[in-house]
């Protein structure tokens, strides 16, 4: 394969590694040897380690579908799909609906990102509203989704999260017949192969779990038989010694944790309509910093990105949260890119 005539192979590489995303389309359609490369797993690789890795935040979202008239009311039927920002230039985008599914995507899924690749795990189907244990997996250099080795145990409402070394973590949730799990399986996305972990201490429906510190952290959540009484309590896994604790009073008790937890810098944020909330370890408490702004009208949905933290409520609040300063800075959407956000992820390619 030879990119560039009388240039060594590895140079030329690095020359397209540095290219932005934007012009990827046009470079694949220059040779085959092109094409080859930069849909190539390894190519991302290039671009980290050459300083030219972009980045976007994915996000599932409502889009309006179609308006229809009925009993002399107009209807708005929503239709949920991927919405992509651009943080650096402000722009907002669509990628292709998967295959498989038609022009939605399962609804309630969790997502995360593992080496330039957007993955959506469970939720339910669009069409029947049935809980699935599908993962689709979205490569944003080669732009096409695949699927995933399913989750071996079927469950909605879960936490989710992955280390940095790539191993996507997935707890607790609630099975077909709405009893609260106290599972917890890993995944890797290099071997597209489940493993089993050790169980939790109790069940933990409507959970939410990141990793910091070296550790997956599971959130609160319910059992079974107390619906919607939020534990107070988490859960700490090492992957290392596959030990786990559970540390008491950790969480508020009164709120959802799911979608609005993050991990960013080692610190834990939490992010209501109230306001923001950061977590001391030493005295295992929440104390406010900032308010949220007034049209973040319902549950934000939450995720990490570079040294800010993206923030999404209801349908017209969109902002970009600095922690260092404690401060929101508003974000334009556009009028087709203001549904209702159910979670997102930060995918680096």
């Amino acid at each position: 394969m030879v990119l560039f005539p009388n240039l060594p192979d590895e140079i030329a590489e690095d020359c397209l590694a540095r290219v932005t995303y934007k012009s990827h389309h046009n470079l694949k359609s220059v040779s085959r040897s092109w094409r080859s490369l930069i849909k190539s797993p390894h190519f991302y690789d290039h671009r980290k380690a050459a300083g030219a890795a972009e980045q976007r935040i994915f996000m599932l979202q409502s889009f309006p579908l179609q308006s229809q008239k009925s009993s002399n009311q107009q209807k708005t039927t929503p239709v949920y799909g991927i919405a992509v920002y651009d943080p650096v230039h402000g722009e907002w985008q669509r990628i292709p609906s998967i295959p498989e599914l038609g022009d939605s995507v399962p609804l309630f899924s969790r997502c995360v990102s593992v080496k330039g690749k957007f993955i959506l795990i469970g939720g339910w189907h669009p069409s029947n509203w049935q809980p699935i244990n599908s993962v689709f997996i979205y490569d944003v250099l080669s732009d096409g989704w695949t699927r995933g080795a399913d989750i071996p145990t079927l469950r909605c409402f879960f936490g989710c999260c992955v280390s940095p070394d790539g191993i996507i973590y997935v707890a607790g949730g609630h099975d077909q017949d709405k009893n609260a799990l106290r599972s917890v399986e890993a995944y890797s996305v290099e071997k597209d192969e489940w493993e089993s972990l050790p169980t939790m201490s109790k069940g933990r429906d409507e959970c939410e779990a990141v990793f910091t510190e070296g550790q997956m952290v599971v959130i609160s959540g319910f059992e079974t038989e107390s619906q919607w009484r939020f534990e107070r309590s988490a859960e700490v896994f090492n992957p290392q010694t596959r030990a786990s604790k559970v540390v008491e009073n950790m969480w508020r008790g009164d709120e959802c944790p799911r979608s609005c937890v993050v991990a960013a810098r080692g610190q834990l944020y939490f992010f209501s309509v109230q306001g923001v909330m950061r977590y001391n370890a030493t005295e295992n408490s929440w104390a406010q910093m900032v308010n949220m702004p007034e049209d973040v009208s319902v549950s934000p949905c939450a995720t990490a990105c570079c040294d800010k933290i993206f923030v999404s409520g209801g349908d017209s609040g969109c902002y970009m949260f600095e922690p260092q300063h404690g401060k929101c800075d508003a974000i334009e959407r556009p009028q087709g890119f203001r549904g209702f956000v159910q979670c997102a992820a930060i995918v680096e390619f």
